[in-house]
């Protein structure tokens, strides 16, 4: 009997180790680096820079993990820089999508008073910032405060759009954050409202109606692989720590 058993165990680690070696090993190594005197400035109440990091590549983790690419080491070097080792041919892409791009969604009030003239020389009233579209179009006046952010998105998913044919991002908010957006649509009624991620406008609609149950499209001129990823990076939520790659190599056998 004790025979059979280390037969049936012989016999079972040799099938992981086949299912193992048929995954193949890192074909991709990187070295990120975070802004470690910032992370000393964000840090939460009772972190360190280091834990901030660490944190941060949590979310690195869960959005490569949904862009399909297999982290098979993290490695943390000190001084805010990290080691990962990769597998997949989209590996960089997606490496350099996860890990540089806060994603940090927001939405605010248009500023229509501001002259075009102005727009084009970049000044704003206090309390308006001119930022750029992402369409390149002409500049946008966006106002500073209010609004809502993308803490309150409760997923995010990316289709197409059933009357333009084209790629869109649709996002959910959860439910206290659906509440807001209702109230923030009931009292702007035919205002023109900034849809920002990383403080560059996607798109600026008119609020034609309230807009109930939460859900927010987005519609940027995307192709089909960004608004995939857009939508994998709102899903796991704002980076708290963007990093620099500072090191891409290839690994061969």
């Amino acid at each position: 009997m004790k025979r059979l058993w280390l037969l049936l165990a012989l016999a079972m680690t040799l099938t992981a180790c086949d299912a193992i070696a048929k995954l193949g090993g890192p074909t991709h190594r990187f070295v990120l680096q975070a802004d470690i005197e910032r992370a000393a400035e964000v840090a939460e109440e009772g972190e360190n820079a280091e834990q901030l990091v660490e944190r941060s590549m949590d979310v690195v983790g869960e959005r490569l993990d949904a862009l399909g690419v297999v982290v098979h080491e993290t490695r943390f070097l000190g001084d805010g820089r990290v080691m990962i080792e990769t597998s997949g041919d989209d590996s960089s892409d997606a490496v350099f999508a996860a890990a540089t791009r806060t994603t940090d969604l927001s939405i605010r009030l248009v500023d229509d008073a501001v002259p075009l003239s102005d727009l084009e020389a970049g000044m704003g009233p206090p309390g308006t910032q001119v930022l750029p579209m992402r369409d390149g179009f002409s500049p946008i006046a966006v106002k500073r405060f209010g609004g809502m952010s993308g803490a309150r998105v409760e997923a995010a998913s990316a289709m197409i759009d059933r009357f333009t044919g084209e790629p869109v991002v649709m996002i959910q908010f959860d439910p206290l954050g659906g509440e807001q957006f209702a109230r923030m649509s009931r009292e702007h009624l035919d205002r023109q409202i900034a849809v920002m991620v990383d403080g560059e406008v996607i798109t600026a609609p008119v609020i034609a109606e309230p807009i109930l149950g939460g859900q927010v499209q987005i519609a940027g001129g995307f192709d089909g692989e960004e608004a995939a990823q857009l939508a994998v990076l709102l899903q796991s939520g704002a980076l708290p720590l963007s990093f620099e790659v500072l090191e891409e190599r290839a690994i061969t056998e």
